[in-house]
């Protein structure tokens, strides 16, 4: 019997986009690409590919940045998570979430 798989970060969920110049184009070929997996559209230029629970790959019609991709993680309680190694550091002051003074 394997071990069970690492836990990963705690609620997070994964976008990763690649802007593209031919939407109907892009579609037929990631549709090809990730095969019959849960799509959906959110509005005339996206089009979404839900790759396992939580991780999603879209395109978005951009012609002008046709290739460039960009990765967003939505991240719930970031000071849960822990590294593997079970040290935890600060994070470099430009990674750190902002907080406003109180009132």
């Amino acid at each position: 019997m394997s071990p069970p798989p690492p836990a990963g970060p705690p609620d997070m969920d994964l976008f990763a986009g690649v802007a593209v110049s031919d939407l109907s184009r892009a579609v037929a070929w990631y549709d090809t690409l990730f095969g019959e997996v849960e799509t959906f559209e959110p509005n005339d230029v996206e089009r979404v590919w839900t790759l396992g629970e939580h991780r999603h790959v879209y395109i978005e019609l951009l012609p002008a940045h046709a290739g460039h991709a960009k990765v967003t993680l939505f991240v719930g309680d970031s000071g849960s998570a822990e590294p593997a190694d079970g040290r935890r550091e600060e994070p470099p002051p430009e990674l750190r979430p902002v907080v406003p003074p109180a009132a």
